[in-house]
């Protein structure tokens, strides 16, 4: 293992001594590639390698792309003319095909002789022979023993395998790619990958198919895909609330995945310092956040990458983005960077929480003085969910947890689900526990007694009216509608502030979808 921490020979072993080890890189650093992009204005080549990115640290590597790749796409590791001639198992090539061939290959000599790897041929000791006499130099006829037979063809396979050595080179070439301004995507690839960039692409395509067939697109996963959307479209910010447990979460991570060269999904740790904030934030763009470096140094690299790579910023949990402490003088340091740093500088940004986070927001207002209207006048789009998924969302979520599930089953889990307060995370946590309970029972496949099992052991004390129901075999009860918050009575016109400046003409860029208590919070500052 290779470490730059030198120690003397006999001095005590420390853990730290391989901290610089080569093998503990994880990834490519964001900043450096956004550095390599700044001459790039093509947005598809901008995605493409920033893709490549986020896929390294996916991977524990680039070189788990590499060999992803390798592993997923044989046929493209070989020639231009092997990919022409057909490299089957039992293909021989014949002499004028293997010299077509070896001439594709970027080895140290074009001089294909005995002490070469590059396939010598019989007529090639004639050749060598005849440059000696013309040179008067015997020099190459020494190099030629008489005892090597030079062959007139050659396997297919032989020719495999030379791309498949030289293929351990791909992770140093993605690298480069991603790095060095001098490369470029036109090339195509290596000698040993011609093809590497449209592989690439169509390798994301696949990654993307998987992803939608994997996931079920809920109504609620719709409108949080619209309102991301148009936050990547414009460059403006998104504020979506809904309620907990209703996918909304998992819709963000999977739109995420889609537009990995576009957009980073972060969740806001409810911690109150700012060293914090900065790190989830530089862990999900893949910016260097080690504990030796000071959140002045995290901050500036992430606002480098955010405003130089136009990355959009999906923030989760965002009611941790207000002071979770010391209401009554701290203001809302988090906010307020996000709008001057990403917001003004139109980089995209979405903000999802639950309905805490207009909660939070009255509550800074109310202790700090704090005015919302310079936030509000930022918010191109918000989004209230629906407080409860229809009947078919759950019974397509529950389907695909549980393809092996009869209807019976999937009526239970459905059931389940609408009956506790865990809602969708019941549904997932039922079917894990029954998996369990069917690997203890000897068997692959869950049954209808599993489910029960699970469901009985698996129950929360809040849940006991839905425990008895199952106990007594009756249908669970449906789980009551959340009750919306009431508007705020109507101010005297004597009272009224003044316009907000936030537009809801349908034309404007600062349309509002779903007017709500976003917009009413401003009316309860210093009232």
């Amino acid at each position: 293992m290779s470490n730059t921490r030198q120690a003397r020979e006999g001095s005590p072993l420390r853990q730290e001594r391989y901290c610089s080890s080569v093998e503990h890189e994880r990834g490519l650093l964001c900043n450096l590639v956004t550095r390599r992009l700044e001459g790039i204005t093509d947005t598809r080549e901008r995605e493409l390698i920033f893709g490549l990115q986020a896929h390294s640290h996916k991977l524990g590597g680039i070189e788990g792309l590499a060999k992803l790749l390798v592993e997923q796409f044989p046929n493209e590791v070989a020639t231009p003319g092997m990919q022409r001639l057909g490299f089957a198992p039992g293909r021989v090539y014949t002499s004028e095909e293997v010299r077509s061939i070896r001439e594709e290959f970027d080895l140290p000599s074009k001089i294909f002789h005995a002490y070469d790897c590059g396939f010598p041929l019989a007529s090639d000791a004639e050749e060598l022979r005849s440059k000696q006499d013309e040179s008067g130099d015997d020099a190459c006829i020494h190099d030629i023993p008489d005892s090597v037979r030079y062959p007139t063809k050659y396997p297919a396979e032989k020719f495999v395998q030379e791309c498949r050595q030289a293929a351990h080179g791909l992770p140093r070439y993605l690298t480069e790619l991603c790095l060095d301004p001098a490369s470029s995507l036109a090339k195509g690839g290596p000698w040993y990958f011609p093809n590497l960039i449209q592989t690439l692409w169509r390798y994301k395509e696949a990654v993307k198919n998987e992803l939608r067939s994997r996931f079920v697109l809920t109504e609620i996963g719709s409108l949080v895909w619209e309102s991301l959307d148009y936050s990547l479209e414009t460059g403006g910010l998104v504020l979506i609330e809904g309620s907990a447990r209703t996918g909304k979460t998992s819709a963000a991570k999977c739109w995420t995945d889609l537009h990995e060269g576009r957009a980073r999904y972060v969740q806001v740790p409810s911690t109150n310092d700012d060293l914090g904030f900065y790190r989830a934030i530089a862990k999900a763009l893949g910016v260097s956040s080690t504990l030796s470096l000071k959140c002045q140094q995290i901050r500036e690299r992430v606002e480098y990458v955010l405003q130089e790579g136009r990355i959009m910023l999906i923030l989760d949990e965002s009611h941790n983005i207000w002071p979770q402490n010391n209401r009554r003088e701290a203001l809302p340091s988090r906010l307020n960077w996000l709008l001057s740093v990403a917001v003004n500088q139109g980089v995209s940004a979405a903000l999802i929480s639950t309905p805490q986070f207009t909660a939070a927001q009255k509550i800074v207002e109310k202790k700090t003085g704090w005015q919302s209207a310079q936030f509000i006048g930022r918010v191109a789009d918000y989004k209230r969910l629906p407080d409860r998924l229809k009947k078919s969302d759950l019974e397509a979520i529950a389907r695909t947890l549980l393809p092996e599930g009869n209807n019976k089953m999937i009526e239970l889990l459905v059931a389940h689900a609408q009956g506790s307060a865990r809602y969708l995370q019941g549904i997932d946590s039922v079917v894990t526990r029954a998996r369990y309970v069917a690997r203890k029972a000897g068997r692959e496949k869950v049954l209808g007694p599993d489910l029960v099992t699970a469901i009985e052991k698996g129950t929360l004390p809040s849940d006991n009216a839905l425990a008895e129901a199952l106990s007594e075999g009756k249908r669970p009860p449906p789980r009551p509608p959340r009750r919306m918050a009431q508007p705020a009575p109507a101010l005297p016109a004597s009272r009224q502030l003044p316009p907000t400046g936030l537009q809801n003409e349908p034309g404007s860029s600062h349309h509002v979808a779903n007017r709500g208590p976003l917009d009413e919070s401003i009316h309860h500052t210093n009232l």
